[in-house]
């Protein structure tokens, strides 16, 4: 048990001090995430239809998708099921000049994982009397 503590107690620490050296707005395998799924939006094409909703167009099979800017929804569902915007939103991200790590889920953001790993795991002092 006092294994399992002690690796509780450092990879709690560990991951603190690494997610306060962050520099950007997520972390750095979300980072990883978007930029790839930026590199795709090129087989898109955004269409506003209004401030925030658009239609997004392209893709291998010329698919259409509804995006909501506001409400962080697109027809395709991945962006609802990971927090991450997907293509189509992204698509529609940069057609309006913004960055899409500011719309991803508050769950990825760094503050949140820094609550979670917040709570210490207090070292314990052993007698040998």
């Amino acid at each position: 048990m006092e294994g399992m503590r002690m690796g509780s107690m450092t990879r709690m620490a560990d991951r603190r001090v690494a997610s306060i050296r962050w520099t950007d707005m997520v972390g750095p395998r979300i980072s990883k995430i978007i930029e790839k799924i930026g590199k795709r939006t090129y087989e898109y094409i955004a269409h506003m239809s209004g401030e925030f909703l658009y239609q997004v167009a392209g893709g291998m099979y010329g698919n259409k998708h509804v995006v909501d800017l506001g409400m962080h929804t697109c027809t395709c569902w991945m962006w609802q099921l990971s927090g991450i915007p997907c293509v189509h939103a992204t698509c529609a991200i940069f057609a309006k000049n913004l960055e899409p790590s500011m719309f991803v889920d508050n769950y990825l953001l760094p503050s949140t994982y820094l609550d979670v790993y917040d709570p210490n795991i207090y070292p314990i002092v052993e007698d040998d009397d």
